[in-house]
């Protein structure tokens, strides 16, 4: 999934989530602009559900542009762009979209694969010679254009160092997209292409030097003038605009008032847009769908709307065209529903296609309490169900439960004992233990109840001196205990989607050499903004599994290591950030770890 954050692994929408585990009131905020397009005068209802969303969520400022074929629709601005001194969020403020940054950079390949300039299953070494990470089984040479868009190619999911640039502009900016071919080079390949949907910034960094080095031009100037003039989207673009400072965004951390950060990745998560240049773009997709005048061919959309990644067993349920997801959307059951979500933390956005009712919606926010992106898909669902009962089609399917589809049942105790044990997952070790008649999970480093429903799934609850507390955050959340290869699985999914397969792993002797390495850790090549508060390696008391233990934001996640040699070792499971290498590195100071781009040293 992706709920696909630009600036952080998946566990940092996940924990964001659950840090605030209650959500309060805040004042409700006012529409900010005049709706534009045919629908001008309408819509209140599903203005006054916005405002409704935003005032639960917390969400300081919000704009929504709906389309279809023949252009925009309805486009409008809630609450606040700015609060000191106070501007409102219009359909013309700008603001980052995170990873729906990576549905423009997948439609500048297509227009090169188009033009003959790209072959989507040429290796990526065709275009980039010095790409050469280090690999095990595989060579660099099996990954090719498809495998990155889809994000299977066995790449590394993130190089933590440099992927923050800071809050002022960095000299040559936006050249540091260049640094993403050293920053490859220096991580491990973590699997073999095709094995698992492995969310990856790093490979869509690599995308935005394809872009550079088949077009001449650079990474911004080729969407400038391929994507963004022809669309007439005039306030678009991947480098932060110094002379429309005073019409950008700010984002909201609490009460903190932040500004975009810069980011190496450019290509994967930088783009800052409007709503109504969103509903130009995504009005030319819809064009292109029913085979009109569209920035890309008919051929070309419909390809990247169709499923890549069938037969691939780990992605379960979980499908992915080129970089677009293909989401069984219970808010719109039977819908074929193509989207992508995007978080550059605290700007959010969230974008979906339903092609057969020709009908977009974009969504981009500020700041709030919640998940990432998918936290305003209920807002996006009534924008969906609104435009088209406007359009006089039929009307969409009423909204299936997010969660399991049955109510709570007794706990067959043969279904107990194979769910019993510890998983690997992307937001870290989870164990599973009998309590009495039921279960508990150790989820987030806390004992969480787990209640049984019929369909075989798990939901979560906590309870206060034996009385069941209300957590918002966990309606969103659910287990469903899949199987694959006869083997029991516990996978986490927020909204019905799939997080990434969560497997039972087995514990395992580290030796001596990694035993003897245990202690807390400090990063010694800084940066303007680290992405963990502390790092921390050594035993699991609870569980007795050897961790690489990470802090984000106040909260320790434990991710279970498998030790090869007396040097070096993986974060086991699959996704993610999993299968990264944790090596020893000598240096003058000593032995160093080396994780994800980040040398640490012990305290």
């Amino acid at each position: 999934m992706n709920h696909g954050k630009a600036a952080a692994p998946l566990m940092g929408i996940i924990v964001s989530g659950l840090i605030a585990l209650v959500s309060g009131c805040a004042g409700a905020p006012a529409p900010s602009s005049a709706a534009v397009g045919s629908s001008a005068a309408g819509h209140e209802a599903l203005s006054s559900f916005i405002l409704m969303e935003m005032r639960t969520k917390k969400i300081p400022g919000l704009s929504i542009s709906v389309s279809d074929s023949s252009g925009i629709l309805w486009s409008r601005g809630f609450g606040l762009a700015r609060k000191s001194p106070k501007i409102p969020f219009t359909n013309t403020t700008i603001s980052n979209i995170g990873s729906v940054s990576k549905t423009f950079t997948a439609t500048a390949i297509m227009k090169l694969v188009e033009a003959g300039k790209v072959r989507l299953d040429e290796p990526l070494s065709t275009y980039l010679p010095e790409f050469k990470p280090a690999t095990r089984g595989t060579t660099a040479d099996d990954i090719n254009i498809r495998r990155l868009l889809t994000h299977q190619s066995g790449l590394s999911s993130d190089n933590f160092y440099r992927f923050f640039l800071g809050d002022s502009r960095p000299e040559n900016y936006p050249r540091q997209l260049s640094e993403a071919l050293d920053a490859a080079n220096a991580l491990t390949l973590v699997r073999g292409p095709g094995q698992v949907f492995s969310y990856s910034n790093l490979g869509f960094s690599l995308l935005g030097l394809v872009v550079e080095r088949v077009s001449g031009m650079a990474f911004d100037d080729y969407l400038r003038q391929e994507i963004f003039g022809p669309l007439g989207m005039k306030d678009s673009s991947f480098v932060i605009q110094e002379d429309k400072m005073d019409r950008y965004a700010r984002g909201f951390t609490g009460a903190k008032e932040v500004f975009i950060p810069y980011i190496r990745d450019v290509s994967a998560g930088s783009l800052s847009t409007t709503s109504d240049d969103m509903g130009l773009f995504l009005s030319s997709l819809l064009s292109s769908w029913k085979g009109g005048k569209g920035i890309i061919s008919q051929e070309t959309i419909k390809e990247m709307f169709s499923v890549q990644n069938p037969g691939v067993p780990l992605d379960l349920d979980f499908s992915v065209g080129l970089t677009w997801w293909i989401v069984d959307f219970k808010l719109m059951p039977g819908e074929f529903a193509v989207g992508h979500g995007g978080d550059l933390d605290p700007y959010h956005a969230l974008t979906f296609i339903l092609p057969e009712r020709d009908l977009a919606v974009h969504i981009m926010v500020n700041g709030d309490y919640g998940i990432g992106s998918f936290t305003y898909s209920e807002i996006l669902a009534e924008a969906f169900r609104d435009f088209s009962a406007e359009k006089d089609q039929k009307p969409i399917a009423e909204a299936r439960p997010i969660g399991p589809s049955s109510p709570p049942a007794a706990l067959p105790p043969s279904l107990a004992d194979e769910v019993v044990g510890v998983y690997a997952t992307q937001v870290g070790l989870i164990q599973v233990k009998r309590f009495g008649t039921g279960l508990k999970a150790r989820v987030f480093g806390q004992w969480l109840e787990l209640s049984y429903h019929a369909d075989g799934s798990f939901t979560f609850g906590v309870k206060i001196l034996g009385i069941p507390i209300e957590v918002g955050i966990f309606k969103e959340l659910y287990i469903s205990t899949d199987i694959l290869d006869g083997e029991r699985m516990f996978n986490l999914r927020v909204k019905g989607i799939l997080i990434g397969p969560d497997v039972k792993i087995q514990p395992s002797d580290p030796g001596d050499a990694w035993l003897s390495r245990s202690g807390s850790y400090v990063q010694v090549n800084g940066e303007p903004k680290p992405q963990f508060q502390a790092v921390k390696l050594g035993v699991d008391k609870a569980t007795g599994f050897f961790c690489l233990s990470l802090n984000r934001g106040g909260k320790w996640l434990d991710y279970p290591l498998r030790t090869l040699s007396d040097t070096e070792a993986v974060l086991e499971g699959h996704g993610r950030n999993l299968g990264a290498t944790l090596k020893v590195v000598e240096s003058p100071e000593g032995g160093l770890l080396f994780f994800d781009g980040l040398l640490l040293k012990r305290r």
